[in-house]
């Protein structure tokens, strides 16, 4: 009885964003995601996660997954079973030094950590690493590069080959009024500013603020195209975030560097096959939702709602990152949670 009345109620914040968004004008459609399954299971030994995994997947659904702190990569079955490690604390050819991202470019595992990146065969054998001297907060493959977020330098983007020669940097940073923090880190503020991530579609580079929700699409050269607002994030974290930075900056009992009075409106955000799904942070304790949008017109098109998966109704949702993928069937949705000190992977489907 309890698993249906959260299925109902699921189902009923569904229709009301449905509901809203016809009433302003615009047609967006809206569909609950059927939860699958989660993992590992209880009685895995061998895959574990102290803090919310990421995670990538190869065309075999093989699952590549690191929690950070950790340094190295767990490979596991499309069931969730455990396969292999990939690689082990270090700082030499092979090693990893707390992975921050990953990305996949056909046979090939890319993995950005604290010191470097680090290519490897999706079997776990080395290939390569490059050093990166300067804190990249994220990347993505674009063609035959790499796009390497950095703000260290006035630029926000760089642009590398395959074994991290640079190109060129590209990009404009977000720039707050310092007189209105009191800390003197000024790298500090602007990092928390331009929190974000890059997404490389087929044809363009973007670059998505966190904070605001502000999409910046550039071409294969880097020059900037566009720049547009997504609708349907949480306008109410955007607009404190705009107060933080630009407008009254912290409140006097704020220490910046011991205590961040912001929050994202975006959890996290993929692109895959002609679409940006975004992990939205406005959720409740039984909802989450994953709003799409068009990559070329960057316009909502659906809203999916997702529940608690078999085996997790008695908690709450608590969503950090997802992985997308289509299949012959529909959509498939993978989603990283955390919950009272428990960590793992969410499965939901579409229907057929």
């Amino acid at each position: 009885m309890m698993i249906k009345r959260r299925a109902l109620l699921v189902l009923a914040i569904c229709i009301v964003l449905l509901f809203g968004s016809t009433m302003r004008g615009e047609e967006i459609a809206s569909e609950k995601l059927i939860g699958i399954k989660y993992f590992p299971g209880d009685d895995d030994e061998n895959v574990y996660y102290k803090s919310p995994p990421q995670m990538v997947i190869d065309q075999k659904g093989n699952i590549y997954s690191f929690f950070r702190n950790e340094h190295f990569i767990f490979k596991t079955d499309k069931a969730g079973r455990f396969i292999k490690r990939i690689s082990q604390k270090g700082q030499g050819p092979g090693d990893l030094f707390r992975p921050w991202k990953m990305k996949i470019k056909g046979d090939k595992l890319f993995v950005l950590d604290a010191i470097a990146m680090s290519v490897f065969s999706l079997e776990g054998t080395f290939i390569r690493k490059f050093r990166i001297f300067n804190r990249v907060f994220n990347f993505d493959l674009f063609q035959d590069k790499i796009i390497l977020l950095d703000i260290s330098k006035d630029s926000l983007m760089v642009m590398c080959d395959l074994t991290g020669k640079r190109i060129k940097t590209f990009g404009v940073k977000y720039k707050p009024d310092f007189s209105k923090f009191k800390t003197g880190d000024k790298y500090f503020v602007e990092e928390c500013l331009n929190e974000g991530t890059v997404i490389c579609s087929e044809e363009n580079i973007f670059f998505v603020s966190y904070l605001f929700g502000d999409v910046f699409r550039y071409d294969s050269k880097g020059k900037l195209i566009e720049k547009k607002k997504l609708k349907g994030i949480d306008s109410s974290q955007v607009k404190r975030n705009i107060d933080y930075f630009f407008v009254n900056g912290p409140k006097e009992d704020d220490k910046l560097g011991q205590k961040i009075n912001f929050w994202p409106a975006i959890s996290d955000i993929f692109y895959h096959e002609g679409s940006l799904y975004v992990l939205d942070t406005k959720q409740s304790k039984n909802m989450g939702q994953i709003l799409s949008f068009a990559i070329k017109s960057l316009s909502l098109k659906k809203i999916y709602c997702f529940g608690l998966v078999p085996g997790r109704e008695s908690e709450a949702i608590a969503p950090y990152f997802i992985f997308p993928r289509k299949t012959s069937n529909g959509m498939n949705f993978y989603i990283s949670m955390y919950w009272n000190k428990d960590n793992y992977i969410a499965l939901y489907k579409t229907k057929k």
